[in-house]
Formats: C-alpha cells, sequence, structure tokens
C-alpha cells in the first residue's frame, strides 16, 4: 500500500513543486543575464586592447617623431657649443608644436 499516492501526499508536494519551479526560473534568468554581461565585458576587453595598440601607435609616432628632431638637432649644430644649445632648444620646441598643429 505504500505504493500510492494519497491526496494529502500530493498537497504537501505542491509547495515544493512550485518552490523548485520558481528557483529554476530565477537561476535560468540569473544565467542569462551574466551571459549578457560576459558578452559587454568580451566587447568592452576588445574595445580596450584596440584603444591601446591605437595608444601604442601613436606613442610610436611621437617617439620617432622625437627621435628624427634629436637627430636633426644633432647634425645641425653640434652638442659642445652652449650658445648653439639654446638654440637647439628652441627649435625642439617650435618642431614639437608644428607637428602637434598637423595632428
Amino acid at each position: 500500500m505504500s505504493d500510492q499516492v494519497s491526496v494529502d501526499d500530493t498537497c504537501l508536494c505542491s509547495p515544493y513543486i512550485s518552490f523548485f519551479s520558481l528557483s529554476l526560473q530565477t537561476l535560468k534568468r540569473k544565467e542569462k543575464e551574466y551571459e549578457h554581461e560576459m558578452e559587454r565585458l568580451a566587447r568592452e576587453k576588445i574595445a580596450t586592447q584596440q584603444r591601446l595598440a591605437e595608444l601604442k601607435n601613436e606613442l610610436s609616432q611621437w617617439m620617432d617623431i622625437l627621435e628624427i628632431d634629436r637627430i636633426i638637432r644633432q647634425t645641425v649644430q653640434p652638442e659642445d657649443d652652449q650658445a648653439s644649445t639654446s638654440t637647439a632648444s628652441g627649435t625642439h620646441e617650435f618642431s614639437l608644436v608644428a607637428v602637434t598643429a598637423c595632428h
């Protein structure tokens, strides 16, 4: 006789079924929310990596410009001449302003 389910047993199980059903729905909703958040974070990571690459490229270009400017100053005016050092500094500042205006 223990194989049969009585009406009283069914009524007792119903609240548990509702609770587990609600819990399962909540977990599925949270799982979707986390999936969306992971996708958003992945897109943000890619965008940040691209921005970092752009900044590295820009920095590399600036370093090239500064290196060229330094070589030009050394070629045009020797470093050991004190009078030419102040002129070289002025030229350096001018060339950076000119380059900045181009970008």
